[in-house]
């Protein structure tokens, strides 16, 4: 037993759960009310430890029935919101809060103060500016990814603030990366085989990676040469991205658009480089086959958006990681995240 009943606190994190639990367990003490022990099991159960608090009720005379709010039956954002309050100074929050239903306002003015603080601090302004090479200094977007960012902050405030273990936090974010750029690698492929495509993209991208072998300025401006003998769809792994990347490039163009026409870039020569008629009837077979086969995938949403995940929203992270330079990704990532979030939160 407890000596006052403020010392018990139940939270929940809805009001109408907390209503609802208020109502509960006035309820049950209404219950206790009553001589008659119940004759249900868990009623009685009920009944007797509401008799229990009745009776420290009545020796210590906290009148719980004529004064409820004695009761801390609370929402998780109040409990935090009543803890900064009594501790305006340590919190650094000021004692005047209340929690809000939509704190999409709130978000934006945070951000509006993160940017609005940035010449003052020229480390953050430094990594800022690194992350709006990454976007092609697209300011608006940048700061709509931001004020995206604060309601998952949960997700990945702690691997911005505890940027202390590099190896072990660039180790854990790699793998989430590479989870993630592995499922949708999947989906892609089922959906590539529920379409029966396979075989006459193999059939294409053989043919054009074939090309541009022999055609030595073009093969070097594209990864489609990869393709040349490819006989089905790679294992949808990390490891095979080579060949998932020369896909991609041979379906969608720079921008992630499905690719309406090819040309010899893509391994696929006017029939006038043909040296003979043989040789023109297969070009023009092979291209009117690629041609039919981007007709098809134009009318797959679903799988360009598994190919703009893999192989554009993440495409930075790939190429930097091929190249060795994964750790001046992560660091720039991390310092991002660590400036934006002490300037947030400071």
């Amino acid at each position: 037993m407890v000596d006052q009943p403020e010392q018990i606190l139940a939270i929940t994190f809805t009001r109408k759960a907390a209503a609802e639990m208020r109502e509960r367990l006035l309820g049950a003490l209404q219950l206790g009310l009553q001589a008659e022990e119940p004759s249900v099991p868990h009623k009685r159960l009920t009944w007797q430890l509401a008799r229990a608090v009745l009776n420290k009720n009545d020796s210590e005379q906290w009148h719980l029935l004529d004064n409820t709010g004695r009761l801390r039956l609370q929402t998780i954002d109040s409990l935090c919101q009543s803890i900064a309050s009594d501790l305006p100074v340590m919190s650094q929050l000021g004692a005047k809060l209340k929690p809000v239903d939509d704190p999409s306002v709130l978000y934006q003015q945070a951000v509006d103060g993160f940017f609005a603080g940035l010449d003052s601090d020229p480390n953050v302004s430094e990594v800022l500016g690194q992350l709006l090479l990454h976007v092609d200094n697209n300011v608006d977007r940048l700061y709509k990814l931001f004020i995206n960012m604060l309601p998952l902050r949960d997700q990945w405030l702690k691997h911005a603030a505890g940027f202390e273990n590099q190896e072990a936090t660039r180790s854990a974010l790699e793998q989430t990366l590479t989870r993630w750029i592995e499922q949708e690698l999947t989906s892609a492929s089922a959906l590539m085989l529920s379409l029966s495509i396979e075989s006459d993209l193999c059939a294409c991208a053989d043919f054009a990676g074939s090309q541009l072998q022999s055609m030595p300025a073009e093969n070097a401006a594209s990864a489609i040469g990869e393709l040349a003998g490819i006989k089905g769809l790679p294992a949808p792994s990390l490891e095979q991205h080579g060949q998932w990347s020369a896909i991609v490039e041979l379906l969608c163009t720079k921008e992630g658009k499905p690719r309406k026409r090819v040309d010899k870039r893509q391994g696929f020569p006017a029939k006038t480089a043909a040296k003979d008629k043989e040789q023109q009837a297969v070009f023009e077979q092979r291209k009117k086959a690629m041609q039919s086969l981007l007709a098809e995938i134009q009318t797959q949403p679903e799988l360009l958006s598994r190919f703009r995940n893999c192989f554009f929203t993440a495409y930075y992270w790939i190429s930097e990681r091929a190249l060795g330079n994964s750790r001046a990704a992560y660091h720039l990532s991390c310092s991002s995240l660590r400036a934006f979030s002490f300037g947030v939160w400071s």
